[in-house]
C-alpha cells in the first residue's frame, strides 16, 4: 500500500517499526530513547522524535486489586516474564540463568497458556535448561485459580520482570509497570531493544 503513495507526507511507526528502506516512507516516528540522535547505525530514515515517548497504553478491561509482593509471603524473590516465547532467544536465557545465580533462593515463573500442553512445556524446558536455567527453579505454567491475563492479576505472582532482547516487551512492560511490578530490561543498540528502556526513562526509572 505504502508503494503507490496514497497520502502526499507517508510515515511509519506501528509494528515494531525500524528501518524499512522504503523510498515511499517519508518519516519514521520514535523518539529520543528509541533512537538517540548520537546512536544512530541502523537506518538513513527520517526520524520525527515525539516528545514524551511514543507509547500509549491502558488496559483493555479492569484490572484487578494490586496485592503485596509475593517474596513477603515466599521468603524468596519470583522474576516473572510473561513475553511471547518467539522473544526468547538464547542470549536471554543465558542472562536469566546469570540473574538466578545472582539471586539465591530466587525463581523464574512464565504463565503462559501454551503451557497447558505438556508437550510444549516439556519442549521449552528442555530448551531453557540447555542453556544455563536450573530446572528446579523454574516454574513453567498456565494461569491458576484467581488468576487471569484478563485482569492482568498474573502479575501478581511476580516480584522483579524479566524482559527479552533483543526483542523487548512492550505491552508486557507497560502491564507489569501498572501492576507495580517493576521491570529489568537490558538496553540494545537499535529500535525494538530499546523500547522498554524508553518505557522505563519516562516512568521515572531509568535505573531498571
Amino acid at each position: 500500500l505504502y508503494t503507490y503513495r496514497p497520502a502526499r507526507i507517508q510515515a511509519h511507526y506501528l509494528g515494531g517499526t525500524g528501518a524499512l528502506a522504503m523510498k515511499s516512507i517519508d518519516w519514521r516516528l520514535a523518539d529520543v530513547w528509541t533512537e538517540p540522535e548520537q546512536e544512530r547505525t541502523h537506518s538513513d530514515d527520517q526520524i520525527y522524535r515525539i516528545g514524551g515517548g511514543i507509547h500509549a497504553f491502558q488496559p483493555l478491561s479492569e484490572s484487578a486489586p494490586l496485592s503485596p509482593a509475593p517474596s513477603l509471603k515466599n521468603g524468596y524473590v519470583t522474576f516473572g516474564c510473561l513475553n511471547g516465547l518467539h522473544k526468547i532467544e538464547v542470549p536471554t536465557l543465558r542472562l536469566w540463568a546469570q540473574v538466578l545465580a545472582a539471586c539465591p533462593n530466587s525463581r523464574l515463573v512464565m504463565i503462559k497458556s501454551l503451557f497447558k500442553n505438556e508437550a510444549n512445556r516439556t519442549h521449552f524446558l528442555k530448551f531453557a535448561t540447555k542453556h544455563g536455567l536450573p530446572e528446579d527453579r523454574l516454574d513453567l505454567r498456565c494461569a491458576q485459580d484467581g488468576e487471569s491475563h484478563a485482569d492482568l492479576s498474573v502479575y501478581n505472582s511476580i516480584d522483579v520482570a524479566l524482559d527479552t532482547g533483543p526483542y523487548n516487551g512492550i505491552t508486557t512492560t507497560c502491564e507489569a509497570l501498572w501492576m507495580g511490578v517493576p521491570v529489568v530490561t537490558y538496553r540494545g543498540n537499535r529500535f525494538v531493544a530499546r523500547e522498554a528502556s524508553a518505557l522505563l526513562h519516562y516512568a521515572g526509572y531509568p535505573q531498571w
